[in-house]
């Protein structure tokens, strides 16, 4: 689903590139390359990232740390479905869809495939502002070509 968004987006790209571009003007067409791009990097990072998984190694430290008392235990808890131990100040959730907790977990996100945590968080938030502006820049190219269209048709 990820990679098919992606192809969907770039073959909007695409179709305002070739059919749209030549009236738009420099800055729009500069802008519309570089949010592409910006959405692009973004989207991708946020797929291929590890989103923050605790490690094995993470759960038997906090184990250890409970059974030697160097942390109380009203400062952990224990994820019921993975059995995670972690502190509380870690910020970790679980994810029903995946079945696995995180570290600072969002949300389980359709468009990218899996879960927004700790790691991919920031390129979150450039992927959304990046397909926004995106699409923006797409009607306003879009609206400047209608107007080129109609003030040429009205020329006598």
């Amino acid at each position: 689903m990820p990679l098919l968004v992606i192809l969907v987006v770039c073959l909007v790209y695409i179709y305002i590139f070739y059919f749209f571009f030549e009236d738009s003007g420099p800055f729009l067409q500069k802008m519309f390359n570089y949010c592409f791009l910006c959405y692009i990097i973004s989207h991708l990072f946020c797929i291929f990232l590890n989103p923050g998984i605790p490690s094995f190694k993470y759960n038997s430290e906090i184990i250890e740390k409970l059974k030697s008392k160097e942390i109380n235990e009203l400062d952990c808890t224990k994820c019921k479905i993975c059995n995670l131990t972690y502190k509380l100040t870690d910020r970790i959730g679980h994810c029903d869809k995946c079945e696995i907790c995180y570290y600072g977990y969002d949300h389980h996100c359709i468009w990218i495939g899996h879960c927004i945590g700790k790691y991919n968080g920031i390129f979150f938030v450039f992927f959304i502002l990046g397909i926004f502006i995106f699409f923006l820049i797409c009607l306003a190219i879009i609206f400047v070509k209608i107007i080129a269209v109609s003030f040429k048709n009205n020329i006598y």
